[in-house]
């Protein structure tokens, strides 16, 4: 059985958060009754090699407010 990998890249900036591989859109984080934090709506990008992960985590660099 072969693993599956996906990821994602979000940036909180001036204390809102954005989603670096879906063109910088605005996310809500969310808390549940156990306290655990989730982003609502963050983009998870499947991925299949090292290439393809350096690719996305190219992405998600230009795509941050600097």
């Amino acid at each position: 059985m072969q693993a599956e990998f996906f990821i994602s890249f979000f940036e909180i900036y001036g204390g809102k958060v954005f989603d670096l591989l879906n063109s910088r859109e605005k996310l809500n984080l969310l808390e549940d009754a156990k306290g655990q934090v989730c982003i609502q709506g963050l983009q998870e990008v499947p991925v299949d090699s090292v290439e393809e992960t350096e690719f996305q985590m190219g992405q998600a660099h230009e795509a941050r407010m600097t």
